[in-house]
């Protein structure tokens, strides 16, 4: 466990330097990348810092919508089997 003063250190430092979470982690020797982030997303000068995910919704939504349509068109069975 880290103490509050000992988190609030990594976070400041996060926002007051233009280093990267793995960088401020290499700099103070902790946390981990994953908890700063978690203790990261918690502050709200985070917000609206996340990380965009790698397929756009539109993709996503697309992709759901076939699954549950049963993907109805998508193909047409070879008739082997």
């Amino acid at each position: 466990m880290f103490s509050p003063e000992e988190r609030q250190r990594a976070v400041d430092l996060y926002f007051t330097t233009p280093m990267t979470t793995a960088q401020v982690v290499e700099y103070l020797g902790y946390p981990t990348r994953q908890c700063l982030e978690r203790w990261l997303a918690k502050d709200p000068r985070y917000a609206g810092h996340m990380a965009k995910p790698i397929i756009p919704l539109e993709t996503r939504t697309k992709a759901i919508e076939l699954v549950l349509g049963g993907m109805r068109g998508s193909r047409q069975p070879d008739g082997s089997a």
